[in-house]
């Protein structure tokens, strides 16, 4: 029975996780969409999810915010952390 509740330990903390990461990026388009608003102007953004500043990020998203328009994703790219690629969404 540990074995289950070090599953349901693991799945929570995942949960959590993710939940935190979705929060994290709509507060950044949030921020984006808010400064096109008020500056009238097209922001160009990016979204970085990685171990550290100066390697390459394990999740990258580039969007644009135009005033009075939904945000558009322009890219979408998950990576190892290390440069190795696993896939990219345009």
């Amino acid at each position: 029975m540990a074995q289950g509740r070090n599953d349901d330990i693991l799945i929570n903390s995942l949960e959590e996780f993710q939940t935190l990461i979705i929060e994290e990026f709509y507060r950044k388009l949030g921020r984006s969409e808010k400064q096109a608003a008020e500056t009238g102007q097209t922001i160009v953004g990016e979204y970085r999810l990685g171990l550290d500043q100066r390697a390459e990020p394990i999740l990258r998203v580039h969007y644009i915010c135009e005033p009075g328009k939904p945000t558009q994703l322009l890219t979408c790219a998950l990576s190892s952390g290390d440069g190795q690629s696993f896939g990219r969404l345009h």
